[in-house]
């Protein structure tokens, strides 16, 4: 399943991005997760802005977002996190300027792309430019998606020459780069492609699996993020189905005592994601995904996440998953049982590149 597609709850056909949505009701405007979303949607978009380009050193990149927020440093390979949450936002409060920011980081995209054609994509743009064309009812995003993947098969022809690559060298972070590979080539109708990519990562475990890169295992991480685009390629894969029943298990057992996975605002909001995927799904685990959400709701300070820094990725991530607990259907939690923000003072900075 796509990462934000869910939250596509329609496919809304808009003619101007500057059209008039029904305000939400006042029930859910003092609902503490809407007010949570609201929050990081609005400081997801005071972020975006133009930054200098980080990877070529000169120049700058429009509609972007840093990744260390303060820096004034923008990345490529961090921006389709970053607008992803905004337009998982959008889907849920149908707020038009959010939507305005998605369609102007994408455009950005669809011109970079344009003028390199070598240049190959990074599936988190993928991924944005699929489901912003779903929410806008523009083809145009998906078509683009489509061309642009053709650069990836061409470099890698087989969904295992690509799990091999990065496996290779990502190593224990390699799960949470193909996760987002998975889902891009689902995004862009290769599910066999997917399917490859998953098989080579259930038979390379050993490979990647508790190898430390850059002097960190990225295990759990990995694991929280598989947990999301194995559920669909894995149903009809007995080993892969297998492999994410046991690596979800592994994942729930190990989260924190204060709802957190890893102490880690990026990790927790992958495995809530992912969590929110699983189908069946038992009480257990539903309880474990909302802990997660209510760590990520109180622990919330600006509007986004400081461990510190800041990063506008995480907000990105943390935002998104947020928005997928607040589609109908999650009314098992109480959500008044939240009480306001806490600062857990976290100074753990997990930032990497990513992809």
């Amino acid at each position: 399943m796509q990462r934000v597609q869910r939250l596509i709850l329609t496919v809304v056909t808009v003619v101007t991005v500057t059209a008039v949505f029904p305000r939400p009701a006042a029930a859910r405007d003092t609902n503490p997760l809407i007010t949570a979303i609201r929050a990081a949607a609005d400081r997801q978009l005071s972020l975006e802005g133009t930054y200098t380009n980080g990877d070529a050193g000169t120049g700058s990149y429009a509609c972007s977002w840093e990744w260390l927020v303060g820096t004034g440093t923008a990345y490529r390979n961090t921006q389709g996190p970053s607008a992803l949450g905004l337009l998982a936002a959008y889907a849920i409060l149908r707020n038009p300027t959010y939507l305005n920011g998605v369609v102007c980081a994408a455009d950005q995209m669809v011109g970079r792309y344009d003028a390199a054609p070598s240049l190959r994509p990074y599936a988190d743009d993928e991924i944005l430019l699929v489901n912003l064309s779903d929410a806008t009812g523009n083809p145009t995003y998906a078509q683009k998606a489509v061309e642009y993947y053709g650069r990836v098969q061409a470099q890698f022809a087989t969904g295992k020459d690509l799990a091999d690559y990065y496996i290779n060298n990502r190593l224990s972070l390699s799960g949470w780069d193909l996760s987002s590979q998975i889902l891009a080539a689902v995004a862009v109708g290769q599910r066999d492609y997917a399917r490859a990519i998953a098989d080579e990562i259930v038979a390379r475990r050993a490979d990647w699996e508790g190898v430390q890169y850059g002097g960190y295992d990225y295990t759990l991480l990995s694991h929280g993020a598989l947990l999301q685009a194995l559920d669909d390629v894995g149903r009809r894969d007995r080993t892969v189905a297998s492999y994410l029943r046991e690596i979800m298990a592994s994942v729930v057992a190990a989260q924190d005592a204060n709802g957190a996975w890893d102490g880690d605002y990026q990790t927790t909001a992958y495995v809530i994601m992912g969590l929110d995927d699983a189908d069946p799904r038992p009480r257990s685990y539903q309880k474990a995904e909302y802990a997660g959400v209510q760590y990520l709701v109180t622990s919330q300070t600006n509007g986004g996440w400081v461990y510190p820094p800041e990063v506008a990725e995480v907000n990105g991530e943390a935002l998104t998953a947020l928005c997928l607990v607040a589609l109908p259907g999650h009314d098992e939690l109480s959500w008044s049982s939240f009480r306001g923000h806490h600062d857990y003072g976290f100074d753990h900075d997990r930032g990497r590149d990513q992809h």
